[in-house]
């Protein structure tokens, strides 16, 4: 076995153990950025990856034990998975040739996020502008990357722009930097140069699409720890130039904010719908629609400076 490296996901750890060099490898592609040296005093999940010559076998060590079925059913809904799971849930065993190396990844992952009760973690943008923090909200293919990263490219700290970490008492954002996987397509010309000028590797994505993956690092100055979330943007559509629309928070909004399933898993619908309520109702709420990438970055700095 090779030693236990730890990433720190939130407010909680990860540790690896695993002896199959391309899951390490992934790892450190999307989640070196995360990389602690010793888990500290924060809630740990262990994970540790044994081969054999046909076989993998995945054990966790969890403070919060689960069944695997149950949470990879409700978390990955409708994704196949191949692995046979002992009576005590803490062990799956996947054959060497099946797709196991994804789902492994994924679950480890989002059984760090799910330990976090006082976190919520949401598929978004992440950004402090001018030390606020901005929360960028919207379905695939609506912008969320493009304007990250035309913003950090003026200067504002890049929290990430896939996953988001909020503390619900205080309302802080964390960081979570993940790799960037940049689709092709609009950008902003700074960021454009910026990726060029790294010359990132690229990779299909299971939707058949190629996208750039760039250590956030690589491009731009490390992020604050953390940052009061004052702002939550709404992606609607695209516009010949950005506009906004204020908006008050309200139960019909609840459903353009878009949690993790690990995060929601455990936690009664009416809970998670009050949560929502309390971060809207405490910050500035806008509908966007967005224009050319940098005219966008300069009217979101504009916004957050006048609203």
């Amino acid at each position: 076995m090779t030693a236990m490296r730890w990433f720190r996901i939130g407010d909680a750890i990860l540790g690896l153990d695993s002896d199959d060099g391309p899951l390490n490898e992934r790892f450190d592609e999307i989640y070196g950025e995360c990389a602690v040296p010793d888990p500290g005093d924060l809630p740990t999940l262990r994970c540790r990856v044994t081969s054999a010559a046909a076989s993998v076998e995945v054990s966790f060590d969890d403070p919060e034990p689960l069944d695997i079925s149950r949470f990879a059913a409700a978390v990955f809904p409708g994704r196949p998975w191949d692995a046979e799971v002992s009576a005590d849930g803490r062990t799956l065993r996947a054959t060497r040739a099946s797709e196991w190396r994804p789902f492994v990844a994924n679950l480890t992952v989002s059984r760090t996020q799910r330990l976090q009760r006082h976190v919520m973690f949401f598929h978004a943008a992440s950004l402090a502008v001018g030390g606020q923090g901005l929360l960028a909200c919207g379905p695939k293919r609506s912008g969320k990357t493009t304007l990250a990263m035309a913003l950090a490219c003026r200067g504002h700290d890049l929290f990430g722009d896939e996953v988001a970490a909020v503390r619900l008492v205080s309302r802080e954002l964390l960081p979570v930097r993940r790799s960037l996987a940049v689709r092709e397509g609009p950008a902003s010309a700074q960021a454009r140069a910026a990726l060029t000028e790294i010359e990132p590797a690229t990779e299909v994505f299971p939707d058949g699409e190629r996208r750039a993956r760039a250590a956030v690092g690589s491009l731009f100055a490390a992020a604050a720890a953390s940052a009061p979330l004052t702002t939550v943007l709404l992606l609607r559509s695209f516009a010949a130039a950005p506009t906004a629309e204020a908006a008050a928070a309200s139960p019909a909004l609840l459903g353009q904010l878009t949690p993790l399933a690990a995060s929601l898993w455990g936690r009664p619908t009416g809970a998670v719908a009050i949560q929502l309520m309390r971060l809207l109702s405490a910050s500035r709420v806008f509908w966007i629609d967005a224009g050319p990438p940098e005219q966008t970055a300069a009217f979101v700095e504009h916004l957050l400076e006048t609203s």
